[in-house]
């Protein structure tokens, strides 16, 4: 989280300049910075026209703000920082509540895991978790927790359409996904971020670490 991120300036609707914050690095970090973007393969980016030292997204302004694009473009930074080696690791604690209204589907997770909820609690909690890539929705941290390989997609309990606030804990075959914008999400949302937090989550890089706290025990 150390890296300050891409310089972003709204030009006109539906278009941004992205200026990198390491431009000595030339057309060669333009290239892989638009490439790092493009594996999100995040709908309504219609173009990328690169720079010397930055690149111009267009982007279908009536399906994306520029809240949506905020962590997408601070991810692919990331990606491009961690593959070249240039990242300072940084550790983050962030409060949970689970259950209740900010993780309606923590029973259900439970009863597919065959475990109580305060196992499932600890098991996410007990440790500190480095993050390894990104997932859906946008490009949030997703932390590693081994489960049963089959849980999931034994269970059909896809939920395609929901929306995820921000904040938001999902559950799938990898691990637990800390949501980093509001988004669409098919997997088991089991609790949210503290509030005050939020506005941290796109910060996450790769190679960061991330402890998970419960500050509230399941409530129905």
């Amino acid at each position: 989280m150390a890296n300050p991120g891409p310089a972003v300036h709204a030009t006109e609707s539906g278009k941004l300049l992205v200026e990198l914050p390491q431009p000595e690095c030339g057309g060669l970090s333009v290239a892989a910075f638009v490439d790092a973007l493009q594996s999100f393969e995040l709908l309504g980016i219609t173009r990328f026209r690169r720079l010397k030292d930055g690149v111009i997204v267009d982007y279908d302004a009536r399906a994306l703000e520029l809240d949506d694009l905020r962590p997408i473009l601070m991810a692919a930074l990331s990606k491009l920082s961690y593959a070249m080696g240039d990242y300072s690791p940084s550790s983050l604690v962030l409060p949970v509540t689970f259950g209740g209204s900010a993780g309606p589907d923590l029973s259900m997770a439970c009863v597919l895991l065959n475990t109580p909820e305060r196992t499932l609690v600890r098991r996410v909690c007990r440790t500190k978790h480095t993050v390894r890539m990104f997932a859906a929705p946008g490009a949030s941290a997703l932390i590693e927790v081994p489960w049963a390989a089959d849980w999931h997609q034994n269970a059909h309990v896809g939920k395609a359409g929901r929306v995820a606030p921000q904040g938001s804990l999902t559950l799938s075959p990898l691990g637990v996904t800390v949501t980093s914008c509001t988004g669409y999400t098919d997997e088991l949302v089991v609790g949210r971020v503290s509030e005050a937090l939020l506005s941290r989550l796109p910060e996450i890089g790769l190679g960061d670490s991330v402890w998970l706290r419960s500050g509230e025990w399941p409530t129905t």
